[in-house]
């Protein structure tokens, strides 16, 4: 049996959700274990993995067009078969939903990231001044750089 740590737990709700059924088979026994040991532990994990669900099952998914499958299929070239090619092309839908559903979180932290630590990086520092500072002073237009400096 598989040994479960917290973060372990931690990392499984982040890439997986809340719910065990679509947690790794291998992991979901330990992992539903520690959760019920330690509720408490998890709650805010939980409650987050639960809001980012719901929020990307309120997202609009688009349809099919109609007829799209069966035209697929019309022109599909003869002799191949045509019931498995019905089967690949729901589950590839759905694969580009999930990695479009994927693509915008990603876009999403990237965008609260820059927004929480961009105004840091944007702020000059005396570090900055320094370095431009030393760069003039190794740089053969020291004494131009110097020259508006009276004492």
């Amino acid at each position: 049996m598989t040994t479960m740590t917290e973060d372990r737990l931690r990392e499984i709700i982040a890439a997986y959700g809340p719910d065990p059924a679509r947690w790794p088979e291998d992991e979901r026994a330990p992992a539903a274990d520690l959760l019920a040991r330690s509720p408490d532990v998890f709650e805010a994990e939980i409650r987050e993995a639960e809001a980012l669900d719901q929020a990307l099952a309120a997202l609009p998914l688009p349809d099919l067009p109609v007829g799209l499958i069966d035209g697929v299929l019309a022109n599909a070239p003869e002799g191949s078969d045509q019931s498995a090619l019905s089967g690949r092309i729901a589950p590839a839908w759905d694969a580009f939903r999930a990695w479009l559903a994927g693509a915008a979180l990603a876009t999403l932290s990237a965008g609260l990231a820059i927004g929480y630590f961009g105004p840091d990086l944007a702020t000059p520092s005396t570090d900055d001044a320094d370095l431009v500072l030393t760069f003039a002073m190794a740089s053969d237009g020291f004494g131009e750089f110097s020259d508006g400096f009276s004492e």
